[in-house]
């Protein structure tokens, strides 16, 4: 772009439309991840709670949750102990 005040003009412009773009994709994705998470089709965290194992393809997908046998010992044992 040349210092031309016209082409500067338009280099501004296109920037500030992305900008506004960007804002507006960001907040469409805030949008989805909050309906999912009260819809329960998404883990609010990255990891899974203590005892249970994601799918390693999609690990914030609730439906590829599985319980965790060796961890789920832990948890009964823990809650067997304030029984």
């Amino acid at each position: 772009m040349s210092q031309d005040p016209h082409d500067q003009l338009l280099l501004h412009i296109r920037g500030a439309v992305a900008e506004y773009e960007r804002t507006l994709i960001a907040e469409r994705m805030r949008r989805d991840r909050l309906q999912k998470l009260q819809a329960g089709t998404l883990l609010p965290g990255t990891h899974p709670p203590y005892g249970y194992s994601s799918s390693l393809e999609r690990p914030r997908d609730a439906a590829g949750v599985r319980v965790n046998p060796v961890e789920a010992v832990v948890v009964r044992e823990i809650f067997n102990s304030w029984a």
